[in-house]
């Protein structure tokens, strides 16, 4: 992850962004915890985790377009446009750097569908999409962001098909309780009593992790990642950041 955090200092003056710890940790947090419980390592995991976060925050700076609006703005729009490439180009430039070809597809599959939460989002806000579509939107944000790190790690590291698709759940579900919990609730007229709950995805989540606890070696990295995000969702409420 080192070098997508080096970009990210190189321009936080300019792009005035903070991250959160789910945000810093949350991709190389769950591409190690995969290798953990397989027992297994490769070279090619950070590279993974890192080229994932490259793709996350170019996808977070483009959407900072939105805070700059008004002509006074222009420079600011400019430069998340700049940046935002910059680390997407980067993401690119690690792929073919170390020769993950099998994984280009999905990596760029990625992009496509978090470009599509991102129109999913504006559709919402202009009310041309029906309401009950934002657990899809928290989807493309953020859930297919985390199974796909659960999802590549299994596969670099030659898991069965069956173990690929549970770290690829397990992952959704992690990514999904965070989208869930950082959404903000007065944005939009919802009934979010018909909504999916962060704490849905973490019992789901739970239960994934009994399956693989069948199959790997040690689940323990994954306990402690889903009781990471767990702690962060107590941190972010009592700091009132959510609700």
């Amino acid at each position: 992850m080192e070098r997508s955090f080096a970009i990210l200092q190189q321009f936080q003056d300019v792009l005035n962004m903070t991250l959160t710890e789910i945000e810093h940790k949350l991709c190389s947090a769950m591409v190690e915890s995969v290798g953990r419980a397989l027992g297994r390592s490769h070279k090619n995991l950070p590279v993974l985790a890192d080229v994932i976060m490259c793709i996350y925050l170019s996808d977070l700076v483009h959407n900072k377009l939105r805070d700059y609006e008004g002509e006074s703005q222009q420079s600011g729009r400019q430069y998340a446009v700049l940046v935002g490439d910059y680390w997407l180009s980067e993401s690119f430039l690690q792929m073919i750097s170390h020769e993950i070809y099998a994984q280009l597809r999905p990596l760029t599959d990625l992009v496509k569908s978090m470009k599509k939460g991102a129109l999913l989002r504006w559709k919402l806000t202009q009310k041309q999409a029906a309401s009950y579509e934002l657990p899809l939107v928290w989807e493309r944000e953020r859930g297919l962001l985390v199974a796909l790190c659960g999802r590549l790690a299994a596969e670099v590291l030659g898991a069965d098909v069956q173990s690929v698709r549970l770290f690829e759940r397990f992952g959704r579900c992690l990514g999904m309780a965070w989208a869930a919990k950082i959404e903000d609730k007065g944005q939009w007229p919802l009934d979010y009593a018909q909504l999916p709950t962060p704490e849905s995805f973490l019992t789901e989540a739970d239960a994934l992790i009994g399956e693989l606890d069948l199959i790997c070696d040690d689940v323990t990295a994954l306990v402690r990642l889903r009781d990471f995000i767990a702690d962060q969702f107590v941190f972010l409420a009592g700091e009132g950041g959510v609700s």
